[in-house]
């Protein structure tokens, strides 16, 4: 079955945070001291994360999932309710739990908490010195799941592909398919996306 997963609006190629995600969705952060919020998909595309195969997919945040997805879509809504198509993650799962210590390790020695605070600054977030309390809070987290009494890690997905288009190659689906946007709303949730071709 293929599936489809919302990303958090970023204008940066989704490879380290851009402060433009809509304030309705994602983490609270302090930009030039205007609210803004971010999601932590928004380093799916990091070079690093794509070297390690792993990343953050809202949808996979609630819910515990058995078995791995073949296809998982990514979509994005712009600024103005369009509905793009911008890439697929091929070979899904779920982490587990007893994989926090390990990816924790070598984000550690790569100093992956440095980079993020880069990050928060480049976009004029420079509320904290801790990169962002929030952040943090995740980043020291063992749990993939989250539920009211905790918080789930910063990573969530493992895969084995990963294809993110140029931005002139976007579908627009809400022209395509415009039921889309009456149903593919919440980050949150994870869509059946058979209606596309593959």
């Amino acid at each position: 079955m293929i599936y489809a997963a919302k990303l958090v609006w970023n204008d940066l190629l989704w490879k380290q945070v851009a402060g433009v995600a809509r304030l309705s969705s994602g983490m609270p952060g302090l930009k030039n001291n205007k609210h803004y919020t971010y999601g932590y998909e928004e380093w799916l595309n990091n070079d690093e994360m794509v070297r390690k195969k792993i990343g953050y997919l809202d949808c996979y945040r609630d819910t515990k999932f058995e078995g791995v997805a073949d296809k998982v879509v990514l979509f994005t809504l712009d600024p103005n309710s369009i509905i793009y198509h911008i890439g697929n993650i091929y070979t899904v799962r779920q982490l587990s739990e007893e994989e926090i210590p390990v990816i924790k390790k070598a984000l550690d020695q790569s100093a992956w908490l440095s980079k993020v605070k880069k990050d928060f600054q480049v976009i004029g977030d420079t509320s904290s010195a801790n990169v962002g309390q929030s952040y943090c809070t995740h980043y020291n987290s063992l749990h993939i799941v989250g539920k009211p009494e905790t918080k789930p890690f910063i990573l969530n997905i493992a895969y084995g592909e990963i294809e993110l288009y140029e931005k002139r190659n976007w579908k627009n689906l809400t022209q395509t398919i415009p039921d889309v946007n009456n149903k593919w709303r919440r980050l949150s949730k994870r869509f059946d996306a058979s209606m596309l071709k593959s």
